[in-house]
């Protein structure tokens, strides 16, 4: 009887093997982009590289040593070279978009033209990140980098509600809180103790991970399920004025952690500047907003707003940078 088990089971596993095989020859492969992140709640995982499928469309995608979906890049600057780091989420992550094709590798170019000098460009992009898992890492990791010009991609449909600890749909992640006493805000990782967290930190789940490492198969059915555990949360309530307490206090929240990144890249050499990602038709709200604090606190913001895809955004941006050309490195 245990050996009829046995012969069922292995000619029951004769196609599966096969359609293995057969992806494998095909170059289909599609891997878990994200991991679990006991700084920023979730992070991009080195050295994947694979198939991005979205809406039927693919593009192919590597991940550095690092974990960013950029070419690797020395810590050490060389000499002669300006620096441009990037912080946002998918928009500039642009897993979907050729490398080439991105904002931020355009921007590279552009600026190249005007600066007449060497210019790199870092992606730091992570998927669904809002400003304050931005701040972190420009703190933890980007600085290291000695960029000479920190660029923050601002998106107003979901930046605030990712921000608030009220709001966030996903709270599996770094939020920061308004501090009134010494003012600006303080940082708050107390999800590192949340269920939901400590589950994904499990050995199973690290099982889960090796599977959809070596098995097209498990791939495909990540995809079929529609898996996308860091997704953006946009919210159409962010592009009108704040209707309660709990709005605008996720507004100052944004405008605090936004002030701490400045503060923060200015001590360490670098200069700091907004850039809003494309999506906004009309200006509304959050480009009012977001302007009037920008001119109230110094702090540099290019009008990206109405702007329409990767090229727009990069000629937009170039054009005013170099309208006031940085220092030599």
């Amino acid at each position: 009887m245990r050996l009829k088990l046995w012969t069922v089971a292995a000619l029951a596993a004769i196609p599966l093997l096969l359609l293995e095989a057969a992806m494998r020859i095909g170059g289909y492969g599609a891997p878990l982009w994200y991991r679990i992140d006991p700084q920023t709640g979730w992070s991009l995982r080195p050295n994947k590289s694979g198939w991005y499928w979205e809406d039927g469309k693919r593009n192919w995608v590597s991940i550095n040593r690092a974990g960013f979906r950029d070419e690797l890049h020395t810590l050490n600057k060389p000499e002669g070279t300006f620096r441009v780091a990037v912080l946002g989420d998918e928009y500039s992550e642009a897993m979907a978009v050729p490398r080439q094709r991105t904002w931020w590798w355009r921007l590279g170019r552009e600026l190249e033209a005007c600066l007449s000098t060497k210019v790199e460009t870092l992606n730091f992009a992570v998927r669904g990140f809002g400003t304050a898992q931005e701040s972190v890492l420009l703190q933890t990791t980007v600085m290291r980098y000695r960029p000479d010009l920190v660029l923050v991609q601002f998106s107003g449909r979901d930046d605030v509600v990712q921000n608030s600890i009220k709001l966030a749909p996903a709270r599996e992640r770094p939020f920061y809180r308004l501090d009134p006493k010494a003012g600006g805000v303080q940082i708050d990782e107390s999800f590192v103790v949340l269920p939901e967290f400590d589950r994904r930190m499990q050995t199973r789940w690290r099982l889960g991970e090796e599977l959809l490492d070596h098995s097209r198969l498990f791939q495909v059915a990540w995809r079929a399920l529609g898996a996308r555990p860091f997704a953006n949360e946009s919210d159409a309530r962010a592009l009108a004025s704040p209707a309660d307490a709990q709005w605008e206090a996720a507004w100052q929240v944004t405008e605090q952690i936004l002030l701490q990144m400045r503060d923060f890249a200015t001590r360490n050499g670098a200069r700091f500047a907004i850039i809003p990602a494309p999506g906004l038709n009309t200006p509304g709200y959050p480009e009012r907003r977001l302007s009037a604090f920008a001119q109230a606190n110094a702090v540099r913001i290019l009008d990206t707003w109405t702007t329409d895809g990767h090229v727009a955004l990069a000629e937009a941006a170039a054009q005013q940078l170099c309208s006031r050309r940085p220092p030599a490195p």
